[in-house]
Protein backbone atom coordinates (compact mmCIF):
# COMPACT_ATOMS: atom_id res chain seq x y z
CA UNK A 1 0.00 0.00 0.00
CA UNK A 2 2.66 2.20 0.75
CA UNK A 3 4.66 2.17 -2.46
CA UNK A 4 1.49 2.63 -4.20
CA UNK A 5 0.67 6.23 -2.61
CA UNK A 6 5.03 6.68 -3.18
CA UNK A 7 4.71 6.02 -6.53
CA UNK A 8 1.26 8.24 -6.95
CA UNK A 9 3.40 11.25 -5.22
CA UNK A 10 6.70 11.10 -7.01
CA UNK A 11 8.32 12.40 -9.79
CA UNK A 12 11.14 9.70 -9.40
CA UNK A 13 13.41 9.63 -12.92
CA UNK A 14 10.81 11.41 -14.63
CA UNK A 15 12.50 13.92 -17.23
CA UNK A 16 11.70 17.95 -16.95
CA UNK A 17 12.58 20.81 -19.01
CA UNK A 18 11.91 24.05 -16.59
CA UNK A 19 12.32 27.29 -18.91
CA UNK A 20 13.28 30.42 -17.13
CA UNK A 21 14.61 28.55 -14.21
CA UNK A 22 17.79 30.46 -12.73
CA UNK A 23 14.99 32.69 -10.54
CA UNK A 24 11.69 33.60 -9.12
CA UNK A 25 8.79 30.86 -9.66
CA UNK A 26 11.18 29.13 -12.14
CA UNK A 27 13.74 28.25 -9.26
CA UNK A 28 10.98 27.19 -6.95
CA UNK A 29 9.71 24.39 -10.06
CA UNK A 30 13.15 23.37 -10.35
CA UNK A 31 13.79 22.53 -6.69
CA UNK A 32 10.50 21.56 -6.02
CA UNK A 33 10.68 18.71 -9.32
CA UNK A 34 14.15 17.78 -8.67
CA UNK A 35 13.25 17.18 -4.87
CA UNK A 36 10.44 14.75 -5.80
CA UNK A 37 13.12 12.54 -7.49
CA UNK A 38 12.87 14.54 -11.19
CA UNK A 39 15.74 14.91 -13.52
CA UNK A 40 15.64 18.51 -14.65
CA UNK A 41 16.81 20.72 -17.15
CA UNK A 42 16.60 24.43 -16.73
CA UNK A 43 17.30 27.28 -19.56
CA UNK A 44 18.54 31.58 -18.97
CA UNK A 45 19.97 33.92 -20.80
CA UNK A 46 22.36 34.87 -17.62
CA UNK A 47 25.04 31.70 -18.25
CA UNK A 48 26.96 33.03 -15.32
CA UNK A 49 24.20 32.92 -12.63
CA UNK A 50 22.56 29.33 -14.40
CA UNK A 51 26.03 28.18 -13.63
CA UNK A 52 25.82 29.17 -10.21
CA UNK A 53 22.31 27.96 -10.02
CA UNK A 54 23.26 24.32 -11.23
CA UNK A 55 26.47 24.17 -9.06
CA UNK A 56 24.00 25.28 -6.00
CA UNK A 57 21.38 22.53 -7.22
CA UNK A 58 23.89 19.38 -7.36
CA UNK A 59 25.46 20.61 -3.94
CA UNK A 60 21.85 19.68 -2.73
CA UNK A 61 22.20 16.18 -4.50
CA UNK A 62 19.73 17.25 -6.97
CA UNK A 63 19.42 16.05 -10.41
CA UNK A 64 20.12 19.66 -12.53
CA UNK A 65 21.49 20.44 -15.82
CA UNK A 66 21.17 23.66 -17.73
CA UNK A 67 21.76 25.61 -21.00
CA UNK A 68 22.27 29.35 -22.09
CA UNK A 69 19.19 30.38 -24.26
CA UNK A 70 17.06 33.91 -25.35
CA UNK A 71 13.28 32.22 -26.01
CA UNK A 72 12.70 35.09 -27.85
CA UNK A 73 15.24 33.67 -30.52
CA UNK A 74 13.40 30.77 -32.70
CA UNK A 75 17.13 29.47 -33.36
CA UNK A 76 17.69 29.17 -29.85
CA UNK A 77 14.35 27.96 -28.60
CA UNK A 78 15.34 24.52 -31.23
CA UNK A 79 18.43 24.22 -29.70
CA UNK A 80 17.24 24.13 -26.29
CA UNK A 81 14.70 21.10 -27.57
CA UNK A 82 17.82 19.25 -29.28
CA UNK A 83 19.77 19.26 -25.97
CA UNK A 84 17.09 17.92 -23.77
CA UNK A 85 16.28 15.41 -26.40
CA UNK A 86 19.74 14.39 -26.59
CA UNK A 87 20.23 14.48 -22.66
CA UNK A 88 16.46 12.95 -22.15
CA UNK A 89 16.75 9.91 -25.11
CA UNK A 90 14.34 11.47 -26.46
CA UNK A 91 11.90 11.62 -23.93
CA UNK A 92 10.31 14.00 -22.02
CA UNK A 93 7.67 13.77 -19.44
CA UNK A 94 7.53 17.47 -18.24
CA UNK A 95 7.23 20.55 -19.51
CA UNK A 96 6.99 23.89 -17.81
CA UNK A 97 6.57 27.23 -19.77
CA UNK A 98 7.95 29.57 -17.11
CA UNK A 99 10.18 32.26 -18.50
CA UNK A 100 7.89 35.55 -18.71
CA UNK A 101 8.27 39.48 -18.87
CA UNK A 102 5.88 41.91 -18.06
CA UNK A 103 5.39 46.13 -18.82
CA UNK A 104 3.76 48.44 -16.83
CA UNK A 105 2.40 50.77 -19.03
CA UNK A 106 -0.86 52.48 -19.51
CA UNK A 107 -2.14 50.64 -22.89
CA UNK A 108 -1.28 54.36 -25.21
CA UNK A 109 2.14 53.93 -24.38
CA UNK A 110 2.81 51.08 -25.04
CA UNK A 111 5.73 50.50 -28.22
CA UNK A 112 5.21 48.02 -31.10
CA UNK A 113 8.76 46.89 -29.73
CA UNK A 114 7.45 46.37 -26.24
CA UNK A 115 3.96 44.36 -27.96
CA UNK A 116 7.18 42.02 -29.74
CA UNK A 117 8.84 41.43 -26.75
CA UNK A 118 6.49 40.44 -24.58
CA UNK A 119 4.24 38.52 -26.56
CA UNK A 120 7.30 36.70 -27.95
CA UNK A 121 8.37 36.07 -24.62
CA UNK A 122 5.27 34.96 -22.80
CA UNK A 123 3.31 33.56 -25.62
CA UNK A 124 5.21 32.52 -28.89
CA UNK A 125 7.86 30.70 -27.31
CA UNK A 126 6.00 28.63 -24.80
CA UNK A 127 3.94 27.66 -28.46
CA UNK A 128 7.14 26.96 -30.36
CA UNK A 129 8.31 24.99 -26.78
CA UNK A 130 5.32 22.99 -26.63
CA UNK A 131 5.14 22.16 -30.86
CA UNK A 132 8.79 20.76 -30.44
CA UNK A 133 8.16 18.48 -27.41
CA UNK A 134 5.70 16.95 -28.48
CA UNK A 135 7.15 13.92 -30.17
CA UNK A 136 9.12 13.76 -26.85
CA UNK A 137 6.43 14.24 -24.61
CA UNK A 138 4.73 11.46 -26.95
CA UNK A 139 7.47 9.31 -26.56
CA UNK A 140 7.66 9.20 -22.83
CA UNK A 141 3.76 7.64 -22.60
CA UNK A 142 3.20 10.53 -19.86
CA UNK A 143 3.53 13.90 -20.74
CA UNK A 144 2.43 17.04 -18.62
CA UNK A 145 2.90 20.80 -20.28
CA UNK A 146 2.48 23.44 -17.45
CA UNK A 147 1.96 27.01 -18.44
CA UNK A 148 2.45 29.52 -15.82
CA UNK A 149 0.00 31.92 -16.43
CA UNK A 150 -1.55 35.04 -14.54
CA UNK A 151 -4.43 36.27 -12.79
CA UNK A 152 -4.05 39.10 -15.43
CA UNK A 153 -5.27 36.66 -18.15
CA UNK A 154 -8.64 36.49 -16.51
CA UNK A 155 -8.89 39.72 -15.08
CA UNK A 156 -8.84 43.44 -15.92
CA UNK A 157 -5.40 44.87 -14.47
CA UNK A 158 -3.89 48.46 -14.22
CA UNK A 159 -1.31 49.11 -16.57
CA UNK A 160 -0.48 45.56 -18.30
CA UNK A 161 -2.65 44.86 -21.05
CA UNK A 162 -0.36 43.11 -23.30
CA UNK A 163 1.03 41.04 -20.60
CA UNK A 164 -2.55 39.91 -20.14
CA UNK A 165 -3.55 39.53 -23.36
CA UNK A 166 -0.41 36.81 -23.44
CA UNK A 167 -1.42 35.50 -20.62
CA UNK A 168 -5.24 35.04 -22.10
CA UNK A 169 -3.97 33.49 -24.60
CA UNK A 170 -1.93 30.99 -22.68
CA UNK A 171 -5.30 29.98 -21.03
CA UNK A 172 -6.66 29.44 -24.49
CA UNK A 173 -4.31 27.36 -25.46
CA UNK A 174 -4.22 24.99 -22.32
CA UNK A 175 -7.36 24.17 -23.07
CA UNK A 176 -6.98 23.82 -27.12
CA UNK A 177 -3.75 21.52 -26.56
CA UNK A 178 -5.48 18.92 -23.74
CA UNK A 179 -8.36 17.93 -25.96
CA UNK A 180 -5.73 17.64 -28.85
CA UNK A 181 -2.99 16.11 -27.54
CA UNK A 182 -5.12 13.94 -24.99
CA UNK A 183 -4.93 10.89 -27.32
CA UNK A 184 -1.05 11.07 -27.15
CA UNK A 185 -1.55 10.61 -23.61
CA UNK A 186 -0.17 14.25 -23.03
CA UNK A 187 -2.43 16.33 -20.12
CA UNK A 188 -1.90 20.52 -20.54
CA UNK A 189 -2.41 22.96 -17.51
CA UNK A 190 -1.99 26.60 -16.57
CA UNK A 191 -1.02 27.70 -13.16
CA UNK A 192 -2.17 31.20 -12.58
CA UNK A 193 -0.92 32.75 -9.67
CA UNK A 194 -1.60 36.60 -8.48
CA UNK A 195 1.08 38.96 -7.62
CA UNK A 196 4.14 36.87 -6.47
CA UNK A 197 7.22 37.68 -4.11
CA UNK A 198 9.89 37.25 -7.72
CA UNK A 199 12.99 39.84 -9.04
CA UNK A 200 9.87 40.46 -12.08
CA UNK A 201 7.89 42.05 -9.41
CA UNK A 202 10.82 43.60 -7.18
CA UNK A 203 11.65 45.50 -11.00
CA UNK A 204 8.35 45.98 -10.86
CA UNK A 205 7.89 48.34 -7.52
CA UNK A 206 9.85 50.64 -9.09
CA UNK A 207 7.47 52.13 -10.54
CA UNK A 208 5.26 53.89 -7.46
CA UNK A 209 2.11 54.14 -9.40
CA UNK A 210 2.02 49.76 -9.94
CA UNK A 211 3.26 50.01 -6.80
CA UNK A 212 0.41 51.82 -5.36
CA UNK A 213 -2.37 49.84 -7.60
CA UNK A 214 -1.10 46.82 -6.18
CA UNK A 215 -0.96 47.35 -2.68
CA UNK A 216 -4.68 48.26 -3.29
CA UNK A 217 -5.36 44.52 -4.91
CA UNK A 218 -3.65 42.69 -2.75
CA UNK A 219 -5.80 44.24 0.58
CA UNK A 220 -8.88 42.78 -1.64
CA UNK A 221 -7.64 39.11 -0.94
CA UNK A 222 -8.95 36.99 1.82
CA UNK A 223 -4.53 36.38 2.33
CA UNK A 224 -4.02 40.28 2.34
CA UNK A 225 -0.32 39.73 0.66
CA UNK A 226 2.09 38.50 -2.08
CA UNK A 227 2.73 34.79 -2.11
CA UNK A 228 6.51 33.03 -2.07
CA UNK A 229 7.19 31.29 -5.57
CA UNK A 230 7.23 27.62 -3.48
CA UNK A 231 3.42 28.03 -3.26
CA UNK A 232 3.30 28.21 -6.73
CA UNK A 233 5.72 25.43 -7.31
CA UNK A 234 4.02 23.02 -4.90
CA UNK A 235 0.78 23.38 -7.36
CA UNK A 236 2.92 22.54 -10.44
CA UNK A 237 4.44 19.15 -8.73
CA UNK A 238 1.32 17.99 -7.70
CA UNK A 239 -0.32 18.56 -11.44
CA UNK A 240 2.44 16.09 -12.77
CA UNK A 241 2.24 13.48 -9.97
CA UNK A 242 0.62 10.28 -11.31
CA UNK A 243 -1.90 10.92 -8.72
CA UNK A 244 -3.19 13.77 -10.87
CA UNK A 245 -3.60 11.58 -13.92
CA UNK A 246 -6.66 12.60 -14.85
CA UNK A 247 -6.39 16.47 -14.82
CA UNK A 248 -5.95 18.12 -17.71
CA UNK A 249 -7.43 20.92 -19.59
CA UNK A 250 -7.44 23.10 -16.23
CA UNK A 251 -6.81 26.53 -14.92
CA UNK A 252 -5.49 26.36 -11.41
CA UNK A 253 -6.23 30.13 -10.31
CA UNK A 254 -5.62 29.72 -6.91
CA UNK A 255 -5.41 33.54 -5.98
CA UNK A 256 -8.76 34.22 -7.88
CA UNK A 257 -10.14 35.62 -4.75
CA UNK A 258 -11.74 38.36 -6.55
CA UNK A 259 -13.43 39.44 -10.02
CA UNK A 260 -13.81 42.40 -12.19
CA UNK A 261 -16.43 44.11 -10.35
CA UNK A 262 -17.75 43.52 -6.23
CA UNK A 263 -15.41 41.34 -4.27
CA UNK A 264 -16.39 39.39 -0.86
CA UNK A 265 -15.36 42.48 0.96
CA UNK A 266 -17.70 44.65 -1.34
CA UNK A 267 -14.77 46.96 -3.26
CA UNK A 268 -15.12 47.78 -6.57
CA UNK A 269 -12.02 48.58 -9.45
CA UNK A 270 -14.20 51.46 -10.09
CA UNK A 271 -14.50 54.18 -8.14
CA UNK A 272 -17.77 55.62 -6.92
CA UNK A 273 -19.27 58.57 -5.36
CA UNK A 274 -20.65 58.61 -1.87
CA UNK A 275 -23.77 58.99 -3.12
CA UNK A 276 -24.08 55.68 -4.93
CA UNK A 277 -24.94 53.21 -2.34
CA UNK A 278 -28.11 55.99 -1.63
CA UNK A 279 -28.87 56.32 -5.76
CA UNK A 280 -28.40 52.33 -6.39
CA UNK A 281 -31.06 51.49 -2.99
CA UNK A 282 -33.69 54.23 -4.11
CA UNK A 283 -33.37 52.81 -7.24
CA UNK A 284 -33.58 48.97 -6.31
CA UNK A 285 -36.83 50.10 -4.31
CA UNK A 286 -38.67 51.42 -6.87
CA UNK A 287 -37.94 48.33 -8.91
CA UNK A 288 -38.85 46.08 -6.39
CA UNK A 289 -42.23 48.03 -6.26
CA UNK A 290 -42.82 48.26 -10.24
CA UNK A 291 -42.73 44.35 -9.97
CA UNK A 292 -44.92 43.54 -6.96
CA UNK A 293 -47.70 45.44 -8.43
CA UNK A 294 -47.26 44.41 -12.03
CA UNK A 295 -47.22 40.78 -10.26
CA UNK A 296 -50.38 41.44 -7.74
CA UNK A 297 -52.28 42.65 -11.24
CA UNK A 298 -51.58 39.52 -13.13
CA UNK A 299 -53.02 37.31 -9.53
CA UNK A 300 -55.60 39.33 -9.77
CA UNK A 301 -56.95 38.48 -13.46
CA UNK A 302 -56.96 34.76 -11.97
CA UNK A 303 -60.02 35.83 -9.92
CA UNK A 304 -62.14 37.97 -12.08
CA UNK A 305 -65.92 37.51 -11.69
CA UNK A 306 -67.23 35.47 -14.88
CA UNK A 307 -70.06 38.27 -15.56
CA UNK A 308 -66.99 40.45 -16.18
CA UNK A 309 -65.04 37.99 -19.02
CA UNK A 310 -65.31 39.34 -22.36
CA UNK A 311 -67.83 38.19 -24.16
CA UNK A 312 -67.79 39.09 -27.86
CA UNK A 313 -64.12 40.23 -29.71
CA UNK A 314 -65.56 43.89 -29.06
CA UNK A 315 -65.04 43.47 -25.16
CA UNK A 316 -61.87 41.43 -25.58
CA UNK A 317 -59.90 43.91 -27.14
CA UNK A 318 -61.51 46.41 -25.29
CA UNK A 319 -60.16 44.74 -22.14
CA UNK A 320 -56.83 44.22 -23.26
CA UNK A 321 -56.13 47.68 -23.89
CA UNK A 322 -57.21 48.86 -20.71
CA UNK A 323 -55.02 45.67 -19.04
CA UNK A 324 -52.04 47.72 -21.49
CA UNK A 325 -52.49 51.06 -20.27
CA UNK A 326 -52.61 49.70 -15.91
CA UNK A 327 -49.78 47.75 -16.51
CA UNK A 328 -47.26 48.68 -19.30
CA UNK A 329 -47.68 52.34 -19.37
CA UNK A 330 -48.48 53.46 -15.74
CA UNK A 331 -47.66 50.29 -13.95
CA UNK A 332 -47.55 52.68 -10.57
CA UNK A 333 -50.71 54.35 -11.18
CA UNK A 334 -49.06 57.37 -11.14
Amino acid sequence: MSDCRGQRWSLKDMTALVTGGTKGIGYAVVKELAAFGAIVHTCSRNEAELNQRVQEWKSMGLKVSGSVCDLKVRAQREKLMETVSSLFDGKLNILVNNAGISIPKEATEFTMEDFSTIMTTNFESAYHLSQLAHPLLKASGNGNIIFISSVAGVIALPMCSIYASSKGAMNELTKNLACEWAKDKIRVNSVAPWIIRTPLVDNLEKDSTFLEQANRLILRTPIPRPREPNEVSSVVAFLCFPAASYVTGQFRGSDLHFAIGENINGRTLLPRDENYSIQYGIRGTWTFLAVLVVLVLCLSLLFVPESLVPRNETDRQLALLQFKSMIIDDPLGA
